[in-house]
């Protein structure tokens, strides 16, 4: 597969969040479909060349880091939580020595960061510390955020327990003790559902590796259920992929349909649902376009924001016959 990058088709930060947005959930379907097509173990080295070329303009990934560059980064807010929170469930805030062995340190024993622990467990090495973390997660005296981290590397690994984990949390999301473990940086809001959707979502690569495929269907759906009350964002996508869209969609319908009378009854939420919501409709036209259609009609009539009316505008764009 050919990889062409350009400088001048960079991204560059403006200011505007709402174009932020947008480039980020492309690049997110685009590594989406490197994955779902096999194509991601064979562009990653193209990627790293011709990062190489363009030295000018951006520093390419050492070699040594060429995983890290291309995988799914499901962790990279985690480092980012409000440790003040945290502090007040444990003893000094920081991670325990245990999580720190198994999460905080790489396979050949340097200190690493989780996101880079997780990916590289991803070629083995998640044999060697399953269990530990499996024993951590099962364990409701530790740490909050230690077991939120335990649950996140297991579903990325797809670990029978860590989606087992995700139903369970997703049975009752407002009194899952992990809440507030990790922070979105551009919204300030509680990002745990959402990286657990990603982890959930990227570890299709796993499944048969695990023999879990319908364990992952099934968190997935959970999930969905769940998405009219807990903030998601543009991470929703991440469930949407071809594959669980047609094993969910019933419960996609389901929460679509409640998060917009929420919208419709003018009830406070704390979160953009709109744009989740849209996210959720776009994506399911393919397999159920008269019920997108009407749903997108409702949604914009509930006057969900201008994030989420920018995505049904692209719904519209789906409906318009070629040639139009």
């Amino acid at each position: 597969m050919q990889i062409e990058l350009k400088p001048d088709q960079i991204p560059q930060v403006t200011g505007d969040l709402t174009q932020l947005d947008k480039d980020h959930a492309a690049l997110t379907s685009d590594a989406g479909h490197l994955r779902d097509t096999g194509h991601l173990r064979d562009t990653g080295p193209d990627v790293l060349s011709h990062f190489q070329g363009l030295s000018a303009y951006y520093r390419a990934p050492a070699v040594k880091h060429r995983r890290r560059a291309t995988a799914s980064l499901v962790t990279s807010r985690v480092r980012d939580r409000a440790s003040h929170r945290m502090a007040e469930r444990t003893r000094s805030g920081e991670p325990d020595e245990k999580i720190v062995r198994l999460l905080f340190t790489d396979f050949d024993g340097d200190r690493a960061d989780p996101d880079d622990v997780i990916s590289d467990g991803l070629d083995g090495g998640y044999a060697d510390r399953t269990e530990a973390l499996a024993a951590i997660l099962r364990d409701p005296a530790e740490g909050p955020y230690e077991r939120f981290l335990a649950c996140l590397a297991l579903t990325r690994w797809g670990d029978a327990l860590g989606y087992a984990a995700v139903v369970e949390a997703a049975s009752s999301p407002e009194s899952v003790d992990w809440r507030g473990a990790s922070y979105d940086r551009l919204h300030s809001q509680d990002d745990t559902f959402g990286l657990l959707a990603e982890a959930v979502g990227d570890s299709a690569d796993m499944v048969e590796e695990r023999s879990t495929p319908d364990a992952r269907v099934d968190a997935a759906r959970a999930l969905l259920a769940i998405a009219d009350r807990v903030q998601f964002d543009r991470r929703i996508s991440a469930l949407l992929r071809r594959d669980l869209l047609s094993a969910c969609l019933p419960a996609l319908r389901d929460a679509v349909d409640r998060g917009v009378r929420r919208l419709a009854e003018r009830k406070r939420l704390g979160f953009d649902l709109g744009v989740q919501l849209a996210l959720m409709i776009v994506e399911a036209h393919a397999a159920d376009p008269a019920w997108a259609a009407a749903a997108g009609g409702r949604l914009a009539m509930a006057e969900p924001g201008e994030r989420a009316l920018q995505e049904l505008r692209d719904l519209r764009g789906l409906q318009e016959p070629r040639g139009a």
